[in-house]
C-alpha cells in the first residue's frame, strides 16, 4: 500500500512533546482525508495515562520554557506488557492545529527493508545518526517506566539512537521513508517499519 497522496516528511527534525512532559522526535507531517497529521511514537505523543485530545507541544518542556500548542493528539497504539512479544508498532498521530515551517518532501513510495541498505536519521538527541540495516525481522524488548513491553517484527540498524530520539524518520539514500526510530543504543537503533503505519491508519485514527 503506499503512502496517503501528498504525504509530507520534514528531513529537519522537528520536537515534539506530550503536554506531560514527555519529549521525543517527529517523524513528519502527512496529508491524510484534507488534513495535516504529525506522526511519531506512541511513548512520544502518547505516554501513559494519555487521552485522546491532549495537547502536543512544540519545543518539549525538556527543550522550552514556552511552548506553543501546535496538536491535538488523535490516534496512538497502546502497548501491551504480554509475553511473546506481542507489539509490531509503537505510533501515534496528533492532528496539526498551527502550522509552522516545515522543510518538507514529496514522498509517494515507501523504500523496501533490506539487509546492508544505507540509511540514516535525524534525531533531537544524537542529530545525524547514519549506518546500515542490520535486520528486517528483529524481536526487541523496550523498557518505559519499569515495564517491559517486547516487540516481534521490526526493524535493527547500526544507527546511534539516544533518548529523546524516537520518532525520528529512517530514510534511505533516496530520501524515500523506511520507518520511525522507536528506541535503541549506541549498538543501534529499533524502528517499526513505516509500511505497516499506513497500512493500519485507519485503525489507529479510529476511522
Amino acid at each position: 500500500r503506499r503512502p496517503p497522496r501528498s504525504t509530507l516528511f520534514p528531513y529537519t527534525t522537528l520536537f515534539r512533546s506530550h503536554e506531560s512532559g514527555e519529549t521525543g522526535t517527529c517523524a513528519g507531517v502527512f496529508e491524510y482525508n484534507a488534513k495535516k497529521w504529525i506522526l511519531s511514537c506512541s511513548h512520544v505523543l502518547a505516554p501513559e495515562g494519555s487521552n485522546v485530545n491532549d495537547k502536543i507541544l512544540c519545543p518539549g518542556l525538556k527543550d522550552s520554557e514556552s511552548p506553543r500548542i501546535i496538536g491535538r493528539l488523535k490516534g496512538f497504539n497502546r502497548l501491551d506488557d504480554g509475553n511473546f512479544f506481542p507489539n509490531t508498532m509503537d505510533v501515534g498521530i496528533a492532528l496539526l492545529i498551527e502550522e509552522s515551517y516545515y522543510p518538507e518532501l514529496n514522498i509517494h513510495e515507501y523504500s523496501i527493508p533490506i539487509e546492508d541498505t544505507n540509511v540514516m536519521f535525524n534525531g533531537r538527541t544524537s542529530g545525524e545518526s547514519t549506518g546500515v540495516i542490520l535486520d528486517t525481522n528483529f524481536r526487541w524488548t523496550m523498557e518505559l517506566g519499569g515495564n517491559y513491553f517486547g516487540f516481534d517484527s521490526q526493524l535493527k540498524t547500526s544507527c546511534v539512537s539516544k533518548k529523546g530520539d524516537s520518532g525520528a524518520l529512517l530514510i534511505d539514500e533516496n530520501l524515500r521513508p523506511i520507518g520511525i526510530v522507536i528506541g535503541g543504543s549506541d549498538e543501534g537503533a529499533v524502528v517499526t517499519p513505516i509500511w505497516r503505519i499506513f497500512l493500519n491508519l485507519e485503525e489507529i485514527l479510529g476511522e
